[in-house]
């Protein structure tokens, strides 16, 4: 199985698996199955964070924003994008209902499939370069975003990531921190200290590099 996926990172890799009632049960026989089916597989040693989000407890909406009744009520629309579909990042663009998109920037070309959690044979990376160049031929207003963890990126990692995007309006690098939720252990952020440090190697080719969500024994101010 691949890597599963990191908040802030990727959401995608590792596998799903979808249990449809054929036969009329109830909700809550529904839900005592998928208990036992998640049970059981976490009790096996090559599966690890077998999960649910179905909980017949917790009551789901689904609902669709009215983006241009948004906008003439006078709200700027800001959309956030891993950039995997670029036909619907340039439909959102100009249909002119958003003022602002901000793109996860996972890693340097060469290691974004597997910091993704992907293998390269099956990640579309063409996908992510048409985002990425379509934002910095300035259609609207973005920044790019990285969020930094010390098994997946170094200093060099991020020189090249930041060669890619050179020329870029923005350019956040972002702290990692351990929510204590994740679902595969052995990630670490770097200190206050050590991410200055990667900002300041990284302002030499985008100047507007500023840190996002620093927090450690030095006081980091972002510039």
């Amino acid at each position: 199985f691949n890597p599963p996926a990191l908040p802030g990172l990727g959401t995608v890799g590792g596998w799903t698996l979808q249990l449809q009632d054929m036969s009329g049960h109830t909700d809550q026989e529904l839900n005592d199955v998928t208990s036992r089916i998640v049970a059981a597989a976490n009790q096996r040693p090559e599966l690890k964070g077998v999960r649910t989000t179905y909980n017949i407890n917790s009551p789901v909406v689904n609902y669709e924003l009215d983006r241009e009744k948004i906008k003439n009520m006078g709200f700027l629309v800001k959309l956030d994008t891993n950039g995997y579909e670029p036909e619907k990042l340039k439909e959102a663009v100009q249909s002119g209902l958003v003022d602002y998109v901000a793109m996860d920037l996972k890693n340097c070309k060469e290691k974004y499939a597997m910091t993704c959690g992907m293998q390269e044979a099956v990640f579309q990376m063409d996908r992510i370069e048409e985002s990425v160049s379509y934002l910095l031929a300035g259609h609207v207003d973005y920044e790019f975003r990285t969020t930094v963890v010390r098994e997946l990126h170094d200093k060099e990692d991020l020189l090249a990531a930041a060669s890619w995007i050179r020329g870029a309006k923005h350019y956040y690098l972002q702290q990692f921190h351990d929510s204590g939720t994740l679902i595969q252990e052995g990630y670490h952020g770097y200190d206050a200290r050590q991410m200055e440090e990667l900002c300041e190697a990284v302002r030499t080719m985008i100047p507007q590099t500023e840190l996002r969500g620093v927090k450690g024994e030095t006081d980091v101010q972002s510039r």
